[in-house]
């Protein structure tokens, strides 16, 4: 955490799937939601690969109260990639339950917060059971729509800009896109 003047009080765990636009995007995300949020610590969790991309992409000013953590990307000492992307995508999720729990803890104990909700890409099936697990909240991100969650969160914002409408008039969002 760069510079973050607010001491953070609650944990939020973002789990990205490393591969395509997933991480970038819910990363994207994240970045909107934590200045909003100074009293939240948001650990982004996904493997070393994509958050040295990511990261490289991004000003480090940007990360107040987000803080990146690698998970392992579940490949075996060795592995040799193949042209089939694939294989490597399976052994990652094959892997990340686990792979992802351990990073949570890590975090846990590093930052001495405990997690309250467990924010993942859609399709981690697993993360209703982590969420379980822990007993926080899951709230799974459909990453190849992320504006949804964004409405949700700037619903005042866009009230305040374009007003409420009765009937059938139409409305350019322009403004805020």
């Amino acid at each position: 955490m760069v510079g973050n003047p607010k001491p953070q009080t609650h944990h939020v765990a973002v789990l990205a799937f490393p591969f395509g636009s997933h991480s970038s995007a819910l990363l994207d995300v994240v970045l909107k939601l934590a200045p909003a949020s100074p009293h939240v610590l948001f650990s982004f969790f996904t493997t070393s690969r994509a958050n040295t991309s990511l990261l490289s992409k991004v000003s480090p000013s940007s990360f107040h109260n987000v803080e990146p953590h690698d998970v392992a990307d579940g490949l075996p000492e060795g592995f040799v990639p193949s042209a089939n992307f694939e294989e490597a995508i399976g052994l990652f999720l094959k892997a990340a339950p686990g792979n992802f729990m351990t990073g949570l803890k890590n975090a846990e104990a590093a930052t001495g917060l405990k997690v309250r909700c467990l924010v993942t890409d859609a399709f981690f099936w697993f993360g209703g059971d982590m969420s379980e697990e822990i007993k926080v909240p899951w709230v799974p991100v459909w990453t190849s729509g992320p504006r949804s969650l964004l409405v949700h969160v700037e619903t005042d914002f866009m009230r305040e800009r374009v007003g409420t409408v009765t009937g059938k008039q139409s409305i350019s969002f322009n403004c805020i896109l």
